[in-house]
């Protein structure tokens, strides 16, 4: 009997976009509020590491705002 190995995958979906709603997307990452916070730094500074920031991101609180 064959032993099953699960990878830790709990599911998968296909997403269907509006095209308005990837050109909204688009028009904000060219924003100036994509970049700089309300308080006027800059969320990724030019010498942050990649995976510092992925990981800032993904581990720190959304409504704390001096983590990025």
């Amino acid at each position: 009997m064959a032993k099953c190995v699960h990878d830790g995958d709990t599911g998968s979906a296909d997403s269907v976009y509006m095209a308005e709603s990837i050109e909204e997307v688009k028009a904000y990452l060219r924003s100036k509020q994509s970049m700089v916070s309300p308080s006027g730094s800059l969320y990724a500074k030019p010498n942050t590491d990649t995976i510092e920031l992925v990981l800032r991101f993904l581990l720190s609180d959304v409504a704390d705002e001096d983590n990025v």
